[in-house]
């Protein structure tokens, strides 16, 4: 077009522009503007076409009116109006913004009628359009940019054309070819609810954040844009991961379930009535899988005795199906599975039991909850989306459950960054998410997180640290916007810190540039002058400095739950606009330095509600414990639970909301540990004497687990007077009680307390148990010198009564008895035999008369001879 065409058709459009003007708008008196004072109809801006205006190109705005005041407008006109005057800041842009609804309106350009009157409360879509040949501005290359206009109704047939209702926006000139872009980067957060190990809260938040919730609106929003950077909590994908599998172990476990259903696989026996499997892991499939099972149900499951499913103390071995009576005696140090005694004995139950496994109520938790059917089939559809979403985007993994960085730096926990950061790599390595995902940018949870954090994420091996929109700004003395870059000197030497522009952080949040309190004309915010305005902002920032190539990030908040509509719209304008171009967040990491002095971050400064090193100290002391705990049996894993979950997961950033349920989460941690220190105990029995010297108390032991249990069992004295000889090891078997002769000796008699110690083979405390013992040492030498004087008298009185009974045999008188017979041999020797002395007298009347000798063995003709004088 030459010279003075162009100015022919500048000339018509000021001529357009003119006649336009005459159709009278006014404004309300300024006196009666106030916040409060609402104009009777609201517009809204639905489309600005084209978003980038060119020459030749029509403008078209499409608005919609709707009347609520109480009277009528008889014939509603809409007006639009085009100021021609370009902007050369951002403020600029927010006078225009913020102006009230009596504010500028730009020059009357074009205008339609409705063609019906407005009833009160009535809606109504009108479309104006500007003609290519009516824009009126200039084609030069630096005349590019924003211009502001306006759609305000008006009452035709009302004289003063009193504004009725008002919106702004922008238009976009754009008559050049090509421009040096500014570069920008968004970066959106999406990170999970607050997870404990030990109670199912985060399954029915997350389940809640994916089916309309914040998480659903994020994926929604930027789904559709790959150039948006994604900061991703790996354990999202972990915890989708998970539904899979349980959804596919669900499948496996209906095929093969009875109605009996022994607790887990490898479960002997069968279930007890209420439910309980006696299996090897002793609970339901719920229990198994339940992250938060140990929380709610762990200690009471395995501190409860009914939790075997056996009747009384002496439980039915589940291994032979033998009463515990029957295992062994109570009569010397011999160890028996159960004692058989009055004390311990009962009566087993037919169905066996097969002990409680803390497995099944340990932290299931999310990542290792992978048979975990509490995650909803929303969260699953939403983590597949987000894989399907992760293709060609600038994706980064924060530390696992969005460990909250800078308590972790404020506690020097380097153990739970790098336990984290394992988890995520973890997590990068066994899912679908890109290869090309990095785990080198931290984000902490404080607006400005201090020198001591941003060393600690350098020494964790992050290559940049992002902070809050707004900090960190540049001097005032700078004329243009600079690039979101610096570097900070630290303990660990430079860090890079990622620093988001305030106001594109603003829009992306909110959707608006200025608070809401600060916008007067009481116009809705809708995607177009979302977009538009997003547009406008860049723009003028381009225009600052048109040769130079600045590099922005804008950031949402890791609460954001984004207007999908708009924040949809703000991101299709930017990736279309000439004048932006987006890059990944790996390009500002790695860009020059700017320069500029931002200043530098505090020396240290913790926030209240992070996590205390006293609650981080308390969770490992509790996890130590169960592992030392844990030694108790041969196979430790099934008792510890997902301690790498529980170590995280109270570091987690998003518990700086919920303080008081991060404490929770604490103590169900402590009492995951007591509750497996209560599996396995002494049976408590009654007061046991000790009658000697030496000797030894019997101890029964319960074990509770699925599994056989080894302890120590030492007894502590509470008075020298009793002296314990030694440890003694027992194994106890699952679910069943075992005894063992624990030796002592005595020193002198006394009630004495004795606490009965189980430990585990490595020494860590399982049990105490006071018992009261009676010693009654010297009853050994009183029973002995009673014992001797018996014996001694028993003697005595033997030999007094042998001594008696000789003496009164030689004094009695000879008992006559029948003699041999002629026929014996006897008689026959008598026969032959010389007669006896006459001279030897021998009165058998006579007590001092000897007696006769005692004659030889008669031979047969004595015998005759015998018989013949006893017959004479």
């Amino acid at each position: 077009m030459t010279g003075p065409a162009r100015r022919t058709g500048a000339v018509l459009a000021a001529v357009l522009a003119v006649l336009t003007s005459l159709v009278p708008v006014s404004a309300r008196p300024a006196a009666a503007t106030t916040h409060d004072d609402a104009l009777p109809v609201t517009v809204e801006v639905t489309r600005v076409a084209p978003q980038v205006l060119r020459p030749g190109q029509d403008l078209s705005v499409q608005v919609t009116v709707r009347n609520t005041g109480s009277t009528p407008v008889a014939e509603p006109r809409v007006v639009l109006g085009l100021d021609r005057r370009g902007f050369i800041s951002r403020s600029a842009l927010d006078r225009w913004r913020g102006a009230g609804p009596d504010g500028a309106a730009g020059t009357p350009v074009a205008e339609v009628d409705l063609g019906v009157p407005l009833a009160a409360g009535a809606t109504a879509t009108a479309t104006v359009t500007l003609p290519a040949t009516s824009v009126g501005l200039r084609r030069g290359e630096t005349s590019w940019g924003p211009r502001g206009i306006s759609a305000q109704v008006v009452d035709v047939t009302e004289p003063a054309r009193t504004r009725l209702g008002i919106a702004r926006t922008f238009a976009l000139w754009y008559p050049v070819e090509e421009v040096t872009a500014t570069r920008l980067t968004v970066l959106v957060p999406l990170v999970g609810p607050p997870v404990s190990a030990h109670d199912d809260a985060w399954a029915r938040e997350l389940d809640a954040l994916t089916s309309g919730g914040r998480l659903a609106a994020v994926l929604d929003a930027t789904a559709g844009q790959p150039d948006v950077s994604w900061a991703l909590d790996p354990w999202l994908v972990d915890v989708g991961a998970a539904a899979d599998a349980a959804a596919d172990d669900a499948g496996t476990d209906e095929d093969g379930a009875t109605d009996e259903g022994d607790g887990s696989a490898g479960g002997t026996g069968e279930g007890t009535g209420d439910g309980t499997g006696d299996g090897t892991t002793g609970g339901t499939q719920d229990d198994a899988a339940d992250p938060g099972a140990a929380g709610a149900d762990g200690p009471d499951a395995a501190a409860e005795p009914d939790a075997t499913g056996a009747e009384g103390e002496g439980a039915q071995d589940p291994s032979t199906g033998a009463d515990g009576a029957d295992q062994g005696t109570d009569d010397g140090p011999d160890q028996g599975t159960s004692d058989g005694t009055d004390e311990g004995t009962g009566e087993g139950t037919d169905e066996g039991s097969g002990g409680v496994d803390p497995s099944d109520d340990a932290p299931g938790g999310a990542g290792s909850s992978a048979s975990d059917p509490l995650v909803s089939d929303s969260v699953t559809a939403w983590v597949e989306r987000l894989l399907a979403a992760t293709t060609d985007r600038d994706l980064h993994v924060l530390p696992y459950l969005d460990a909250d960085v800078s308590a972790l730096a404020h506690a020097a926990d380097t153990r739970r960054v790098a336990v984290a950061q394992e988890l995520a790599q973890d997590v990068l390595e066994r899912s679908a998410l890109p290869d090309g995902a990095q785990t080198s940018v931290m984000w902490p949870t404080d607006p400005l997180p201090d020198l001591a954090t941003a060393a600690f994420a350098s020494r964790a091996g992050a290559r940049a640290l992002v902070v809050g929109p707004g900090e960190l700004a540049w001097p005032s003395v700078l004329t243009y916007t600079p690039s979101g870059r610096t570097t900070v000197e630290t303990s660990a030497g430079e860090v890079t810190v990622l620093v988001p522009d305030e106001r594109l952080s603003t829009a992306l949040a909110t959707g608006a540039f200025i608070d809401a309190d600060d916008v007067t004309d009481q116009a809705p915010l809708t995607p177009a002058t979302a977009a538009q305005s997003v547009l406008a902002e860049l723009a003028v920032v381009t225009r600052e400095r048109p040769s130079d190539a600045r590099h922005l990030l804008a950031t949402a908040p890791r609460d954001w739950h984004p207007d999908v509509e708009v924040a949809r719209a703000q991101l299709a304008a930017l990736a279309a606009a000439p004048w932006v171009r987006t890059d990944p967040v790996s390009a500002l990491v790695g860009g020059e330095d700017t320069g500029v002095d931002r200043g530098t971050l505090p020396e240290r400064d913790v926030d209240d509600d992070e996590v205390s090193p006293a609650e981080l100290a308390t969770v490992d002391e509790a996890l130590a414990a169960r592992r030392r705990l844990a030694a108790l049996v041969d196979d430790p894993a099934t008792l510890l639970g997902d301690t790498e979950l529980e170590l995280v997961a109270p570091a987690g950033a998003a518990w700086r909301s919920d303080p008081q349920g991060r404490a929770d989460a604490v103590e169900a941690t402590v009492a995951a540990t007591d509750a497996l220190r209560g599996t396995v105990r002494v049976v408590p029995g009654s007061t046991t004497n000790i009658l000697a010297t030496s000797g030894g108390l019997r101890v029964r032991v319960r074990n509770d687990l699925a599994q056989d249990a080894t302890v120590v069992i030492e007894l502590r004295p509470a008075d020298f007077r009793l002296r314990p000889d030694g440890a003694v090891t027992v194994t106890v078997p699952a679910g069943d009680e075992a005894s063992a002769w624990v030796p002592v000796h005595a020193i002198q008699s006394a009630d004495i307390d004795v606490v009965v110690q189980l430990s585990t083979t490595g020494g860590e405390v399982v049990d105490e148990s006071t018992v009261q013992v009676r010693v009654r040492a010297e009853w050994e030498g009183i029973g002995t010198a009673v014992l001797g004087a018996l014996l001694a008298l028993g003697v005595v009185v033997g030999v007094v009564r042998t001594i008696r009974r000789g003496r009164t045999g030689r004094r009695a008188e000879p008992q006559l008895t029948a003699g041999p017979d002629a026929l014996s041999p006897e008689a026959i020797d008598d026969a032959t035999s010389p007669a006896p002395d006459d001279d030897v007298a021998t009165d058998p009347t006579d007590p001092s008369s000897p007696p006769p000798p005692a004659p030889s063995a008669p031979s047969a003709p004595d015998a005759t001879r015998t018989s013949a004088r006893g017959a004479g």
